[in-house]
């Protein structure tokens, strides 16, 4: 048995031992709440950090604005993002302003150019065959004309041209064109 150094009388040794299991349990919950709070707080900061990844990832952040993807990698090509990051790159951006079905089924897109010109582009129907068109439609999708039957190396390379398209490239939401 021991003795109370309070002078409140004799204690048994179960109370000494309840007492240090308390002492030390408590202690240990001390420890057990702060290592909660450092954990929290290392989930918060890494959340945080995660977040303002993401954001610089897709070139946004507090206040600044889209980000030019070219300082992540100089093979950057302005037609994988959006206008605002080819902006941000320094480049003119020219806006896609409008489309119009055109009479055989192709589409002609229209940009505000410099100077408020207008540039236009067409994309011909799907399954267009150049081999079957007029030359006035070869014109309109920006081919040449076909060649003279008289002229037979002329005739024989643009057949050799014609025949290897095998797709068209869809126009883009802006046209761009490098400052300086």
């Amino acid at each position: 048995m021991c003795s109370s150094s309070t002078g409140g009388g004799p204690r048994s040794e179960t109370s000494v031992t309840k007492r240090r299991l308390w002492l030390t349990l408590n202690g240990n919950a001390h420890k057990l709440v702060q290592m909660r709070l450092r954990a929290t707080l290392v989930g918060i900061t890494g959340l945080a950090l995660a977040g303002a990844a993401i954001l610089a990832a897709h070139g946004l952040g507090v206040g600044s604005g889209p980000v030019c993807p070219r300082s992540t990698g100089a093979n950057w090509n302005p037609y994988d993002g959006t206008a605002a990051e080819a902006q941000a790159c320094d480049l003119t951006v020219y806006p896609l302003t409008g489309t119009t079905m055109l009479p055989d089924g192709g589409t002609r897109y229209v940009y505000q150019g410099p100077g408020n010109k207008t540039i236009t582009e067409t994309a011909p129907p799907p399954g267009f065959n150049p081999l079957k068109v007029s030359a006035a439609e070869l014109a309109l999708y920006g081919l040449p004309p076909e060649p003279p039957v008289n002229n037979p190396i002329a005739r024989a390379h643009w057949l050799t041209e014609v025949e290897s398209i095998k797709s068209w490239v869809t126009p883009t939401s802006f046209l761009y064109t490098a400052t300086g």
